[in-house]
């Protein structure tokens, strides 16, 4: 299972991916944010392996927060939310086809 959280200022957005995300086996929802501090501080303490993350207007904060994931992180960034889960799902295929999943 990868553990995912969700970046998005937009509560309709978060509501809408929170809600596929829990149809999907595959992902745990360990946390929603509406900004990128917060989002920074949890992956501090927290393991993470997808980040579904709106990139609206870069400012500063939020071009810290993508210098701080790690490479081995998927970050998914804005699209429309059955094209998050199609490259899931590529990606999840991928790593067991690989075994290289954890």
């Amino acid at each position: 299972m990868m553990n995912c959280i969700i970046v998005n200022e937009e509560p309709v957005a978060r509501n809408a991916i929170k809600k596929l995300i829990g149809k999907t086996k595959s992902l745990k929802l360990l946390a929603t944010f509406d900004d990128t501090r917060e989002a920074t501080n949890f992956m501090m303490t927290h393991m993470v392996n997808v980040i579904f993350f709106d990139i609206q207007t870069l400012d500063a904060n939020e071009i810290e927060f993508l210098k701080f994931i790690p490479e081995e992180t998927f970050l998914h960034k804005k699209v429309h939310p059955i094209q998050v889960f199609q490259h899931l799902r590529e990606l999840i295929q991928k790593l067991y086809t690989s075994n290289s999943f954890i």
